[in-house]
């Protein structure tokens, strides 16, 4: 599911694009996994605040993107924003939902 969710948001700047897909297997476990880009680091409490207002705005654009796209990521949080190069990118869509509503009311532009 997260997988097709990277899929459908490929060109939404500042979110983390799926770069490969595949399941893995260890033992008698099996589990699907993504390898995304670009890689970051976690915004820090020690970052400067001019790294967190670059963010703050690249996740307003990430969410906006998602938007049009009607996907609701449902957890931005810091431990959600990779840094890379300076800005901001939006990682883990796992709690990611397609948005119906948000269809319906952007398509009556509500």
């Amino acid at each position: 599911m997260q997988g097709d969710i990277l899929s459908a948001l490929a060109h939404v700047p500042n979110i983390v694009q799926k770069y490969a897909s595949g399941e893995l297997e260890f033992g008698q476990s099996s589990w699907k996994a993504i390898l995304i880009k670009p890689y970051g680091r976690l915004l820090e409490q020690r970052d400067e605040p001019q790294l967190y207002a670059q963010s703050t705005y690249d996740m307003a654009v990430a969410i906006e993107g998602c938007a049009e796209r009607y996907v609701a990521h449902r957890d931005v949080t810091s431990n959600n924003i990779l840094i890379h190069k300076g800005r901001g990118v939006m990682g883990d869509f796992s709690a990611a939902k397609v948005c119906w509503f948000c269809c319906v009311a952007l398509y009556l532009g509500l």
